[in-house]
């Protein structure tokens, strides 16, 4: 009995590690070259160094995701790398021109004198982003870069309009977080705050993404609420801010999406009986209602946000 309870503890435990990263590569594989991505042009490089040091010195909200998802610190160095550098990846190259597409935009909204200058360098990295996700291979190794260029072609692929290829791209991001374990608490006991905070939050980003998408486009969600442990962004905390709160409330927002999806308009949920789905409907307005509210008192309670607008 002694051998079966430790066998059993074994098991136990051995669900609670994260899967191994390197079960998602080839042992035999030989190393190859990325993919050259040519003919694809760059802005200025005096243009980019000089958004993002506007982008470091006037923080744009509505951008304030897009910072979260990987550091400004690291941000330039990642630009000079695909300016300077013959060897960089297309991960990396999808990485940066989301960056400044979003940047370029932003800021070409808000500076009248540059606005022609500053969106035609948004197009033209836009032209990027969609000729290096069209080469993307089909496996790619489980890291925060690659999760960090999915989500962000991912949200451009909204921009566009493409829900189904903002799916493939948010589903391939979704199987590498949790083949990293980033949706179960145990797998950060030995990482540092910073890298804790950022993992979690490139979870969720995914997560807001599987789960808005799954209603949009009638598909189950890749990611099941019963498996995820990770605590959610917004949680009272030494991180917490008010760009956090409102992420927390999109995350609940997105959740709310999943549920809706599971519980009203999949096949089960359309097979039930009409008093089991009235009851559930009313359930959701009810969670919809409070949604509302928990929005509305973030959005007056913050003064600050609104003077970065």
């Amino acid at each position: 009995m002694r051998e079966r309870i430790d066998a059993l503890r074994t098991m136990v435990e051995a669900m609670k590690k994260q899967p191994a990263a390197h079960e998602m590569t080839y042992p035999n594989a030989k190393p190859i070259r990325p993919v050259a991505i040519e003919g694809c042009e760059l802005p200025p490089i005096e243009k980019t160094l000089q958004a993002l040091k506007l982008a470091k010195s006037h923080k744009q909200v509505a951008l304030a995701w897009v910072f979260d998802l990987f550091s400004m610190d690291n941000l330039p160095e990642t630009c000079l790398t695909v300016y300077m550098a013959d060897d960089y990846n297309p991960v990396q190259f999808i990485t940066v021109n989301v960056a400044l597409h979003y940047l370029f935009w932003a800021f070409g909204n808000l500076l009248p004198d540059r606005k022609e200058e500053y969106l035609g360098f948004s197009r033209n990295c836009g032209v990027n982003i969609e000729t290096a996700l069209a080469s993307l291979p089909l496996h790619l190794p489980a890291s925060d870069d690659v999760i960090v260029a999915l989500c962000l072609g991912a949200f451009y692929a909204i921009e566009l309009g493409k829900p189904s290829l903002a799916w493939t791209l948010s589903s391939k991001a979704s199987e590498l977080c949790q083949s990293l374990g980033y949706h179960r608490i145990t797998t950060f006991d030995h990482e540092s705050p910073e890298e804790t905070r950022h993992k979690q939050f490139l979870f969720w980003v995914a997560y807001i993404l599987d789960k808005s998408l799954s209603l949009r486009l009638g598909r189950s969600s890749t990611i099941q609420d019963y498996d995820v442990t990770t605590p959610e962004p917004g949680s009272s905390g030494p991180d917490k801010t008010p760009t956090t709160a409102f992420f927390g409330l999109w995350v609940l927002g997105s959740r709310l999406g999943g549920q809706i999806y599971e519980l009203l308009y999949c096949p089960e949920a359309i097979a039930q009986p009409e008093p089991t789905r009235r009851s559930r409907a009313q359930r959701l307005a009810h969670k919809l209602g409070e949604l509302d509210a928990l929005t509305h008192e973030a959005s007056v309670r913050p003064p600050s946000l609104a003077a970065h607008m």
